[in-house]
């Protein structure tokens, strides 16, 4: 059963006027164009996840050497929470609630780049644009990132603006589905901190178990 049906059309005024605006950039130039095209195409999860992994790396090594084995683990279970998150989250919405949702595209008058470029696949509409899985990943992504740094970097600011405003431009979310799925990986990122927590405490109390019984004999 398709829940919330009547949603698939409704958008707020701020929604239109944000698209707009930033669609109308692709007006400007070509050049504009071809820049928002490539990190719209099919591909470009393969460039998201060499960034990922180029920034935890950097993560790790930005570390005192005493911490970067500890780092490394943390960053294995971002991976692994990630991909569990990113599968719930898609369960709760796209597969139970199956909240359906239409793109700017679908909706308003716009640049539609993949009319432009019909022959590269470029992903610019959606029946289910709500929410954005780019925008839970990559929130849930720089959250993590900014754990390990123990700051906000500005690198990780720019990679989460650059990554989830071309999906906007695009056409592809409206920005309450890119507000909300951000809100979403945030919520699923505090979650797996709790687990990780957990999992820390769980550790530390069984080895001062085994240390102390080490200690007795």
């Amino acid at each position: 059963m398709v829940i919330f049906n009547n949603f698939n059309n409704e958008y707020s005024l701020f929604d239109k006027e944000f698209f707009i605006f930033f669609n109308n950039l692709l007006n400007k130039s070509i050049i504009i164009k071809i820049i928002v095209a490539v990190l719209n195409h099919p591909y470009e999860k393969f460039l998201g996840i060499a960034i990922m992994l180029s920034f935890n790396i950097w993560g790790i090594l930005s570390q005192p050497k005493e911490n970067r084995k500890k780092a490394f683990l943390i960053f294995i279970y971002f991976w692994i929470s990630l991909e569990i998150s990113i599968i719930l989250n898609n369960r709760i919405f796209h597969k139970k609630l199956r909240i359906m949702r239409d793109s700017p595209t679908l909706v308003l008058e716009g640049v539609k780049l993949s009319e432009i470029f019909p022959n590269y696949g470029i992903k610019d509409r959606a029946i289910d644009s709500f929410p954005s899985g780019h925008a839970f990943v990559i929130i849930f992504f720089a959250l993590f990132q900014t754990k390990i740094l123990g700051r906000c970097h500005i690198a990780t600011v720019f990679i989460t603006v650059f990554w989830c405003l071309p999906r906007i431009i695009v056409g592809a979310h409206w920005f309450s589905d890119v507000a909300f799925g951000g809100t979403m990986g945030w919520f699923f990122y505090e979650n797996s901190i709790i687990l990780l927590n957990m999992i820390i405490f769980i550790k530390e109390y069984f080895s001062k178990k085994l240390k102390t019984k080490k200690t007795r004999k």
